[in-house]
């Protein structure tokens, strides 16, 4: 499950692509493509976690966003003007 996570995020990263259509890609087809797999294997709280640390830092490295930004902006959605990461 990591091994995937980290393989779409270095594929994303690579790509010739705006950090919008980056975070698109990330939130519409990387994150729920690891949800079959989460919901069907033994997931503990703590690699939630670090998947979850992952995702935030590819997307703030894809913004150039600063390290003291609280989380509540990756997850919030985007009608409120944040990143709406699940």
């Amino acid at each position: 499950m990591t091994h995937r996570l980290e393989e779409g995020l270095k594929q994303l990263s690579k790509a010739p692509l705006k950090p919008e259509q980056r975070l698109f890609f990330l939130r519409v087809h990387v994150l729920p493509g690891l949800y079959h797999e989460m919901a069907l294997s033994i997931c503990s709280k703590g690699l939630l976690k670090y998947l979850d640390r992952k995702a935030r830092a590819a997307a703030g490295r894809w913004l150039h966003l600063p390290h003291d930004v609280p989380q509540a902006l990756f997850h919030a959605p985007t009608v409120e003007g944040c990143l709406g990461l699940p």
